[in-house]
């Protein structure tokens, strides 16, 4: 669902980005703030869930790289070239940067979280996101 914030720009759509650990995603405002849900099991009835903002003008370069890196990228412009079609001539990478991937990738990272069981981490993600996710 699309909501209108500040009566004319619309926030985006919830979307899955990632099965592997859980991960939603809505951008806030496209290339420079997302909105994003992590649930990751921890044990049997156990989930970590985090509930977070990724403002992309606040990482460095140096930063995104460190991220990257647990992907297994050895450079911004690497990813930058595989999300967008190629490497810029000028080599300043950021202002090609696919930045729905990147927040994904930077939240994956974060090991931050609430501790829950089973059934009030689903409520949770229907509540914040609309979307009712029957957790495995």
């Amino acid at each position: 669902m699309d909501q209108e914030i500040f009566r004319k720009e619309l926030i985006g759509k919830w979307e899955i980005v990632s099965d592997e650990r859980l991960i939603l995603q809505r951008a806030i405002v496209p290339d420079r703030a997302y909105e994003m849900l992590k649930v990751r099991k921890e044990d049997q009835e156990t989930y970590k869930f985090l509930h977070e903002l990724i403002f992309c003008e606040n990482y460095t370069t140096r930063e995104l790289e460190r991220v990257l890196s647990a992907f297994g990228y050895q450079s911004l412009n690497e990813f930058s070239s595989e999300y967008e079609g190629g490497a810029r001539k000028d080599g300043d990478a950021s202002k090609s940067i696919n930045w729905g991937v990147l927040s994904m990738f930077i939240c994956d990272t974060h090991e931050d979280g609430i501790l829950m069981q089973k059934e009030e981490a689903e409520r949770k993600i229907e509540q914040i996101t609309g979307i009712d996710i029957c957790l495995t």
